[in-house]
């Protein structure tokens, strides 16, 4: 009989404190309800949300995601830190969460699940991507100045075909000694007259083969003329105008040995330039030491930048108001274009190619030629 009292007595003492316990844990979860009610928690960085009228919508979209995404964060937060239960067996357990929205943070985070509202920035795609597209290396081709300086360092030290020789230090003279406009600086190339010597061997043992193209072969021929005449110059410098050299006719002199063969400047000119390639350009190409003559470029010539450089250097001279005038009714043009007039199939007509002025029925006169030296 003692043994059920006691029973009986030990089972309404754990009701009792199963039920207060019970008690006490509905009367947190009430007042964490009210706090969460009365006072949503916000992020302390977030500014306040205007009202809906002032917003745009997007803004307002993506203000109410950032207010969820907060909130929401605390929420979890409060749930980590909710008061435990136990079970009849004194064994603690977490209460099961209601699947219905408790608090306004929750209504926020259903509200933004709802709106499929993406909380992640979208501005750090495009933010990658940018990065990204910024370390694309694209191969940029070289241009032109308008004094013909920009080469590309394929065009003038890589031979365009085996066996041909390179003009790389032909143009680092001619790009270090000859300014843009064609003055040579005589007494310069003259303390690098041995660098010069050296191309001109190479010139010497490497004649034009069958095997070269086209361009190899014109440009080998140009730059030959060029770099024998300037070597003319240096072996008699200091000395006024190339006329005063041969009694006036040092174009006619057989002293340039390429190969088993001696030329003349006028051979290779005449023999061999006008003759074969049948390009009136090239006499806006070779130099005659002289100053009314087309100046010295100052790079090399080569197969890669032969077109490129002969049509750039035709239209440069042809209106450059130092060597010609040009207007509608009349050219008074350089004499060149008279000496080798054939050449142009038409004075008038070749010069309309290269000026913006109609000038194919304008009268055509010659200026006289300045033969002092192009220093």
């Amino acid at each position: 009989m003692i043994t059920k009292l006691f029973n009986l007595l030990f089972i309404a003492v754990a009701f009792t404190l199963f039920s207060t316990s019970c008690n006490n844990a509905n009367k947190a979860q009430d007042a964490e309800m009210s706090t969460n009610n009365a006072a949503p928690t916000v992020d302390n960085d977030m500014e306040p949300m205007p009202d809906a009228e002032e917003m745009p919508a997007k803004a307002a979209t993506t203000k109410t995601a950032k207010t969820a995404k907060s909130t929401a964060k605390n929420v979890d937060v409060n749930e980590a830190q909710s008061v435990d239960v136990t079970d009849g067996n004194g064994k603690k357990v977490r209460p099961v969460p209601s699947s219905q929205p408790k608090t306004d943070a929750d209504r926020l985070r259903r509200m933004a699940k709802d709106q499929n509202v993406n909380t992640t920035p979208q501005s750090s795609v495009p933010a990658r991507k940018t990065v990204q597209n910024s370390n694309v290396k694209t191969p940029t081709p070289a241009t032109e100045t308008t004094d013909n300086r920009t080469q590309t360092q394929t065009e003038t030290e890589t031979p365009a075909v085996a066996g041909a020789p390179s003009h790389a230090a032909w143009d680092a003279l001619l790009s270090q000694y000859v300014s843009s406009t064609g003055k040579v600086n005589y007494g310069g190339l003259k303390g690098a007259q041995s660098k010069l010597e050296s191309y001109l061997t190479t010139l010497k043992n490497n004649p034009p083969a069958g095997s070269w193209s086209r361009n190899e072969k014109m440009a080998y021929w140009i730059n030959a003329y060029n770099a024998f005449t300037v070597k003319k110059i240096l072996d008699n410098y200091p000395l006024g105008s190339i006329q005063e050299l041969s009694g006036g006719k040092v174009w006619d002199d057989k002293w340039i040995n390429i190969g088993d063969k001696t030329y003349s400047l006028n051979q290779i000119e005449n023999g061999i330039l006008r003759p074969t390639y049948k390009d009136a350009r090239i006499h806006f190409a070779v130099n005659c030491a002289a100053q009314s003559c087309p100046p010295l470029h100052n790079r090399a010539f080569t197969a890669g930048n032969l077109e490129s450089t002969l049509e750039s250097l035709t239209k440069k001279f042809i209106n450059n108001s130092k060597y010609n005038t040009i207007t509608a009714d009349k050219i008074t043009v350089s004499k060149v274009f008279d000496w080798y007039s054939s050449d142009f199939n038409g004075v008038a007509d070749f010069v309309n190619k290269y000026t913006d002025t109609d000038v194919s029925d304008a009268e055509v006169a010659y200026t006289e030629y300045d033969w002092s030296l192009n220093e």
